[in-house]
């Protein structure tokens, strides 16, 4: 379910999308590496992941991840990297409809950027698998929660 506020002045653009089955360690991952960027900038970064051309630098989950060249950061020291292709399909839903919200009111893109997206862990589902020889394997499925806030930026 997407939820979309607007500001009366309209200098910010809220939009919400809840209880969404991705990676929360993921998502966070990739998040942090496109706040503060402009619209523009973070969807030639998500088009780049989706293309796996450049991977996200994975810093604070970091345990049992594969070593990459292909992390975004130089400053990088370990270059443990993931290419989350479901994270950038929903974080690149979000920013069209922001997009289309920006069109509709005819403003320009490129004085916007992405001021905070906040990702919470929502509810957890668990499952049953019966194996083989009587055996069952639990298995717990987390949702997540996304709120992006793009605003205007004010050039002095």
């Amino acid at each position: 379910m997407v939820v979309i506020k607007l500001n009366m002045d309209k200098s910010f653009i809220k939009v919400k999308l809840k209880k969404v089955k991705v990676s929360f360690k993921n998502t966070l991952e990739l998040s942090k590496m496109i706040t503060h960027k402009k619209i523009l900038k973070a969807l030639t970064l998500i088009y780049l992941i989706k293309n796996k051309k450049i991977a996200v630098n994975i810093r604070k989950h970091n345990s049992g991840i594969g070593r990459t060249m292909k992390t975004f950061s130089k400053l990088s020291v370990t270059a443990q990297g993931r290419f989350p292709v479901k994270s950038c399909d929903i974080i690149l839903k979000l920013l069209k409809k922001i997009i289309a919200l920006l069109k509709k009111c005819r403003k320009s893109l490129k004085y916007y950027y992405i001021d905070s997206i906040i990702i919470n862990k929502t509810s957890m589902t668990s499952r049953k698998i019966h194996r083989a020889f009587g055996r069952i394997n639990h298995i717990k499925s987390v949702y997540c929660s996304l709120e992006i806030i793009v605003k205007k930026m004010f050039l002095n």
